[in-house]
């Protein structure tokens, strides 16, 4: 929706007093609907599930000592994982190019079609869209293969679950977050050099130069081990749980 709704809220108006005016419209409900959706987090969801929903879950409940040690101690065991290093060099290149031609989608497309903000809208919204069907039916893929390096789209799901398959036992919640720390940092980064290609060289070059990018992020991703350890927990504690019996 945010592709969708600004360009038919906010027109491109001479007067530049016309264009504040609905910007501020906008960006009203904008705080609105955040500030509802903050309010039912906040009263209505719960921290967590009374009682763990899995054996994984357990045994990551019964390690929290682990991370008593501090946070510093935490983030020095993640980045000792190569693994998870070049999940995050993946995931950042991957959020970097994905970020980069959000955000400069408009001026990419009017380019090519003046007085097509309505235009730049509806191809940001079909391209979300995809990438949420796709995202969920990848994971669903992932889910039964278990082969996390048969899925390059849809990527935002599948690289928060790899990472935390090859970090467990640490906490999910922290390595999600040192995820997204440098992958929004590439993204401004990103942006601010298709800015500079698209007016310097062009949109073809500054397209061929992000689809190289995201060419060497597959091969990172390509060459991770897929240390799933989570899944060996659950096989063990499947096995644990199937009785044996003494022949007679």
């Amino acid at each position: 929706m945010g592709f969708l709704v600004p360009p038919l809220l906010v027109k491109n108006h001479d007067n530049t007093d016309d264009i504040g005016s609905e910007l501020a419209t906008m960006f009203y409900y904008t705080a609105g609907f955040s500030t509802a959706v903050f309010l039912a987090a906040v009263f209505f969801f719960q921290d967590r599930p009374p009682t763990p929903p899995s054996a994984q879950q357990a045994q990551q409940k019964e390690n929290a000592s682990r991370n008593a040690d501090g946070f510093l101690n935490l983030v020095r065991r993640l980045f000792g994982n190569r693994s998870f290093v070049l999940v995050l060099l993946a995931f950042s290149i991957n959020q970097g190019v994905t970020n980069s031609v959000s955000t400069l989608l408009n001026q990419l497309l009017l380019t090519y079609f003046e007085g097509g903000e309505e235009f730049a809208g509806i191809v940001g919204l079909v391209s979300i869209t995809s990438g949420m069907v796709g995202g969920v039916l990848l994971g669903v893929l992932q889910d039964r293969t278990h082969r996390f390096k048969c899925f390059l789209g849809g990527y935002m799901p599948i690289a928060y679950d790899f990472a935390a398959e090859l970090t467990y036992p640490e906490p999910e919640g922290m390595t999600a977050g040192i995820l997204i720390l440098p992958a929004q940092i590439s993204g401004a980064l990103f942006t601010l050099g298709y800015g500079e290609m698209l007016r310097s060289v062009g949109p073809l070059w500054a397209n061929v130069t992000l689809c190289c990018t995201l060419l060497v992020g597959s091969v990172i991703h390509v060459v991770i081990r897929p240390d799933l350890r989570r899944q060996a927990v659950c096989r063990a504690s499947v096995q644990d749980s199937v009785p044996s019996y003494n022949a007679t």
